[in-house]
């Protein structure tokens, strides 16, 4: 009798392990050793909704979030939260385009198993954001008010990747990125004055710099180093 009980349950825990799907290790294993690139195109997506869903739980949204993805290549978004305060659900977008190379992660000066966390953090922040929109504490004050003054693409792109929504945003995905990898972006880069140099922050600063010069990190930094530093230009947010 217990020979059969043992077997019986055996045999379910068998069928539950067959039932876990095997990308689950192994994509997590591609983020952690940069070869997220190598996977097909099913992977990477269900790679990114997974990762999406953690960051809810994580973070304990109520809220629904819907998951859509499209792929628009040379488009510049690489992902959208449709968050709305008056409706029960959003959707965040991802444009798969901007999974395909590293074209994005280098100029964020990240591998790119770091920039795809990152980037899932970043918008479902944003959700957390619109939960938190009305807390009585500092933190919801500051929503607040940052939303008042959200009109970047009016108002400038440094502007928008200033505002508090954006920095906390940002903030949130490298360290969780950090966290769920288990290991840190790749390096700091030093401008010569000591100073930590963001190429994101400058060239969306700065776009007379980025419509000259491109987005290249190294040909930003440069331009840092020769002429920014004389020029009182800031080298990261915190400058």
């Amino acid at each position: 009798m217990k020979k059969s009980i043992l077997g019986i349950f055996l045999c379910i825990v068998i069928l539950l392990n067959m039932s876990i799907p095997v990308y689950a290790k192994s994509n997590l294993s591609a983020l952690r050793s940069d070869k997220f690139l190598s996977l097909s195109e099913q992977d990477k997506q269900d790679t990114i909704t997974a990762i999406t869903n953690k960051v809810i739980k994580d973070l304990n949204i109520t809220r629904e979030i819907r998951i859509e993805f499209y792929s628009v290549p040379d488009w510049p978004e690489i992902a959208s939260n449709t968050a709305l305060p008056d409706t029960k659900w959003d959707t965040i977008r991802y444009n798969m385009s901007c999974f395909d190379n590293d074209t994005e992660a280098v100029y964020r000066n990240q591998d790119m198993g770091h920039f795809v966390v990152s980037v899932v953090a970043h918008e479902v922040r944003h959700t957390y954001q619109i939960e938190h929109l009305n807390d009585d504490t500092d933190y919801g004050a500051a929503l607040r008010y940052a939303r008042g003054t959200y009109s970047g693409y009016l108002t400038g792109m440094g502007d928008y990747y200033t505002n508090f929504i954006e920095e906390d945003a940002n903030a949130f995905g490298s360290e969780y990125a950090d966290k769920y990898l288990g290991k840190s972006n790749k390096t700091q880069i030093i401008a010569n004055n000591g100073k930590v140099f963001d190429p994101v922050f400058y060239a969306n600063t700065y776009p007379d710099v980025k419509n000259a010069l491109g987005t290249d990190p190294q040909v930003l930094l440069n331009h840092y180093n020769t002429f920014g530093i004389n020029e009182n230009r800031k080298a990261n947010s915190n400058d």
